[in-house]
């Protein structure tokens, strides 16, 4: 009995796992398609500029950015 209750325990582990790998599967699909855009004749300068936010955190000159440093509880 303990070892099924044990088993039973290590197969909802694995479940919760793939479901997270199958999200993050999902996503870089998501970003390969925009990648293949861009390649394809996409609008680069959009790519650009969404890099520039996301990943280093750029603004635009005069544009104000506003934080939420509340508890999220």
């Amino acid at each position: 009995m303990i070892s099924f209750v044990s088993t039973r325990l290590e197969i909802r582990e694995k479940e919760k796992e793939a479901a997270a790998v199958q999200a993050q599967y999902e996503e870089q699909c998501a970003e390969n398609e925009r990648l293949h855009n861009v390649i394809d004749g996409g609008d680069e300068s959009e790519y650009m500029e969404r890099v520039a936010r996301e990943k280093l955190g750029y603004v635009m000159p005069d544009e104000k950015v506003y934080y939420d440093i509340t508890p999220s509880n």
